[in-house]
């Protein structure tokens, strides 16, 4: 049970480390794809 819990607030303490990057990469991939969406369209309507 002791064992259990250490495991949970273990694990509670690193998801904000693991989750920030991810967060991060993801937010950073989709301003990417849209800029790319933008500019395929920007080449196609001119």
């Amino acid at each position: 049970m002791s064992y259990g819990a250490i495991l949970v607030g273990r694990s509670v303490q690193t998801l904000p480390t693991v989750a920030f990057p991810l967060t991060a990469l993801a937010t950073l991939s989709l301003v990417l794809c849209a800029a790319q969406w933008r500019h395929n369209r920007r080449v196609v309507t001119s």
